[in-house]
């Protein structure tokens, strides 16, 4: 039986509101909190960290880990950014900011996971919103493909290539988590959010369609190498 997440990684661009509630919801103990700032708004990521010094419950979540990224890694990167970091972990929870659980409904993704490979939270479009995935999945699978940038079909690229393979999935039902759709962009204006979707869709959608028509050649996969890097972790601080 499993007792504590190892890694409990998310991003956010720009709502500390969903950040808090994300956070304020989880009743499950983790060890590491893995949180990806991607916003050039230093005072965003001082009231993020002011929020993790002083209101979160540190014997239910161990410690916290702030990246910032002024520039913005994308959704795949900052998908990565919590597995490439923790690659010793045998297992991630990983969800977006506006993501709300509730009572219990953690602990039965974790749960879940001793018995599959991955675990989605429900069966709907943004099922990749929050899931549960264990490293053997990942050496299998391969991490996301960070081409795909800033976000936008990352999700329909790992879907294929785990089914591709044999692997063991999860869908849950009935598990009342809250998905606020398009969290995250409801907070960008409509001129930002349209200049957005022409820029980015349209490029994304390209070397989807390129990458598995096979004008990249057959490398589907993109790689990071557990084995040898899960025992040569080096930081002079670990922790914020």
């Amino acid at each position: 039986m499993i007792n504590k997440i190892p890694v409990f990684g998310t991003q956010t661009l720009n709502s500390f509101s969903n950040l808090k509630n994300l956070i304020n919801s989880i009743d499950y103990p983790i060890e590491t909190l893995s949180i990806v700032i991607n916003s050039e708004n230093i005072d965003f990521f001082l009231d993020v960290k002011k929020f993790c010094d002083s209101e979160v419950d540190k014997n239910l979540i161990e410690r916290i880990d702030i990246s910032f990224h002024p520039t913005n890694l994308g959704c795949p990167a900052s998908w990565n950014y919590h597995f490439k970091s923790y690659p010793y972990a045998d297992f991630f929870i990983k969800s977006d900011d506006d993501i709300v659980f509730s009572p219990g409904s953690l602990g039965e993704i974790v749960k879940t996971l001793n018995d599959y490979d991955i675990v989605f939270h429900n069966e709907s479009n943004t099922k990749y919103a929050l899931f549960g995935i264990t490293k053997n999945a990942l050496k299998k699978i391969g991490l996301l493909d960070e081409n795909i940038y800033p976000c936008n079909y990352e999700d329909d690229d790992y879907e294929r290539r785990l089914n591709l393979i044999k692997i063991k999935t999860k869908m849950l039902s009935g598990l009342n988590t809250m998905h606020i759709s398009s969290g995250t962009s409801r907070n960008i204006t409509p001129e930002e959010h349209k200049e957005y979707l022409g820029k980015y869709i349209v490029t994304t959608e390209e070397y989807f369609r390129k990458k598995w028509n096979g004008e990249f050649g057959s490398q589907l996969r993109w790689d990071y190498n557990f084995d040898y890097r899960e025992n040569k972790i080096f930081r002079y601080s670990k922790y914020y």
